[in-house]
């Protein structure tokens, strides 16, 4: 309805079809603006909780520590399953960086258990250099790289 409505205005000639095109579109701008939002159930996921490390460290910082007590503090009343990956950037060989995010990702875990939150509700993985936050070249040191992703999830009923 859009481009009819243009074109006819720039023909100029034939009237009502230049506004029997601009009603077009415009009630179909009115219906476009009236679509109700998405549920809540097809709504996306809140985003993960992000830990920072140092270089070649796993561990945790003044600032880490801070995320992770807004972690504990949202799961105290959420009660949620707690699933942490740990990654590290491309500044080291494969396998040691694999090695590394598995230290990065238990030194969170050990923090969340010693404030009281039960291992058996945290599960960890290493990822590596897999799935970087900024892509780099091998062997580039990258802060955003280094770092463990706290995910939240619902429980299931009856557990």
């Amino acid at each position: 309805n859009y481009d009819c409505w243009v074109e006819e205005q720039a023909e100029g000639w034939e009237t009502d079809r230049i506004a029997a095109c601009k009603a077009g579109f415009l009630r179909a701008m009115q219906a476009v603006e009236n679509v109700p939002a998405a549920p809540k159930a097809a709504q996306a996921a809140p985003a993960p909780f992000l830990v920072f490390f140092d270089w070649d460290k796993s561990d945790l910082t003044t600032e880490a520590r801070q995320v992770l007590d807004q972690v504990i503090a949202r799961e105290r009343t959420a009660r949620d399953e707690i699933h942490l990956i740990g990654y590290a950037d491309r500044s080291g060989p494969d396998a040691y960086n694999m090695k590394l995010s598995q230290r990065r990702a238990d030194a969170v875990k050990r923090y969340l258990m010693v404030k009281g939150i039960a291992g058996s509700r945290v599960t960890t993985e290493a990822r590596g250099e897999r799935d970087p936050l900024v892509p780099t070249a091998d062997g580039v040191r990258e802060p955003q790289n280094r770092r463990v992703s706290i995910t939240m999830m619902s429980r299931r009923s009856g557990a």
